[in-house]
């Protein structure tokens, strides 16, 4: 097998090898949006657990095809085929968050648990904020935005329907396999998906169900009908991860963008609707919704104390903070730095027992290993993407396509942000790598209409082909 896939990789090289000759000597434009589209779907459905070629870096799918869409992002750089926009203030934050974390994990013991901290930074940060830099520096045509979103939307359908055949042990129906496997306890018996984690599935979902409403309104009176029925399936599938932080982030994120596209007299009937509806639910479900039995090995007794762990993970947190208040204990140091505040007498909480868990906010997380200073720039970042979609939403010469993008964005940042109130979403799979594909067009799409703040770099900049690309 493993033969096999080495094979088919180098076979796959060499007719990239021989793709990228023939493409520099033609006017053929590579579809990097689109490629980028794949890297993300590839890494969510048959990413490593489904297959992978040990290596000091294993090989999956979509680290090689990112590979291969960074090299070739890079030849047409040097041949002046591909130009690389100006700095923009999401991507100082973004450097400056990656240089803080290397420098952290340097200054630290980067071979902590088999060098954990070096696998989380490439798997979780670099790669994802590579493929954002080479989306946002892609030539990006409508189309491809378009595809975008139906490819999201489409994901999102399967991520439905294999959430609701996890849940209700339809086993047969589910694909691939290692979705159900026993030997991975955690979360098994919700809707984790092919991500093993009901957190990124509810994200993909939540961003997959704001892709299918946009589509809808966009959609004439036939495609309506095609698209209509996918809406209740994506909120179900929410539903089936059975995560109260996903339910969340999937009410506000879609509820925003459902919000945004329809006039006063259809907002006054859905938040009648929504009201009577949660009123219903809450009368129904009462006390269920906090103790509810969800994976299949722990009690509905031992669900209900995952809420009262919280309290637990912010003191530690704060206790750790005020000792190193800067720059934190160390990147990817959480877990053995927290034995020390595992005791605090005047507490009036249990902390021993968070003991064998990592910190459940993605806040608190960075807060806790880079500090002030690296917490600051990841909320930075986030604030600068929220503002780039709003701002993308409201401009005057955004077309339908822009404004209905950033729409799909926002609901991301929103899901993104709930959810990382209860669970660091920095290193559940594949997050990350949807967060900046989506924010990279957003980026692009947001300098070109002359919303950025840009610091230099035009020397690098073809105005005159950007200009092009903008009209055309």
């Amino acid at each position: 097998m493993i033969f096999i896939a080495i094979m088919f990789i180098l076979t796959g090289a060499t007719w990239l090898v021989l793709a990228a000759k023939k493409w520099m000597k033609t006017d053929f434009k590579v579809p990097f949006t689109f490629l980028g589209l794949l890297v993300v779907l590839s890494g969510s459905a048959i990413g490593y657990d489904f297959f992978h070629i040990p290596a000091p870096i294993p090989i999956t799918t979509d680290r090689a095809l990112l590979g291969a869409i960074a090299a070739l992002f890079a030849i047409m750089s040097l041949r002046k085929r591909q130009t690389v926009l100006a700095l923009t203030t999401i991507d100082i934050f973004t450097a400056a968050l990656l240089a803080t974390i290397v420098v952290s994990a340097a200054l630290h013991d980067y071979s902590y648990l088999e060098n954990m901290p070096i696998s989380r930074f490439v798997f979780f940060y670099l790669m994802p904020v590579t493929l954002y830099f080479v989306v946002k520096n892609a030539n990006t045509d409508p189309w491809e935005i378009k595809a975008v979103l139906i490819g999201l939307a489409l994901f999102a359908c399967y991520l439905s329907l294999t959430a609701f055949c996890e849940v209700k042990g339809i086993t047969a129906l589910v694909f691939p396999k290692f979705i159900l496997d026993p030997k991975v306890t955690e979360f098994l018996g919700r809707g984790r998906g092919p991500f093993l984690n009901p957190i990124s599935n509810g994200i993909f979902l939540t961003t997959g169900l704001a892709a299918a409403i946009v589509l809808f309104w966009q959609a004439n009176a036939k495609m309506k009908w095609f698209i209509a029925p996918a809406i209740p399936i994506l909120a179900a599938g929410n539903v089936a991860t059975l995560t109260r932080s996903v339910w969340v982030g999937m009410a506000i994120g879609a509820g925003i963008v459902v919000w945004a596209v329809t006039t006063r007299k259809q907002r006054a009937v859905m938040i009648l609707g929504s009201t009577v509806a949660g009123l219903i639910l809450l009368a129904a479900l009462g006390d269920s919704l906090v103790n509810f039995k969800r994976d299949k090995h722990v009690t509905s007794n031992e669900m209900s104390k995952s809420a009262q762990l919280r309290p637990i993970f912010a003191t530690i947190a704060w206790e750790m903070f005020k000792d190193r208040p800067i720059f934190g204990c160390g990147f990817g140091q959480y877990k053995r730095e927290k034995q020390a505040y595992l005791q605090a007498p005047n507490s009036g909480l249990e902390l021993s027992l968070a003991k064998p868990y990592l910190q459940h906010n993605v806040f608190l997380s960075l807060l806790t290993e880079i500090g002030l200073f690296g917490c600051g720039l990841l909320v930075l970042l986030l604030g600068n993407a929220f503002l780039t979609a709003v701002q993308l939403f409201r401009h005057d010469k955004s077309s339908s396509e822009t404004r209905m993008f950033a729409l799909v964005l926002f609901a991301l940042l929103t899901s993104y942000v709930i959810n990382g109130m209860f669970h660091d979403t920095s290193i559940i799979p594949m997050a990350n790598t949807l967060l900046f594909l989506l924010l990279g067009i957003a980026t692009r799409m947001h300098q070109q209409a002359g919303l950025a703040f840009k610091f230099g770099f035009s020397a690098i900049e073809n105005s005159s082909t950007l200009k092009q690309h903008s009209a055309a």
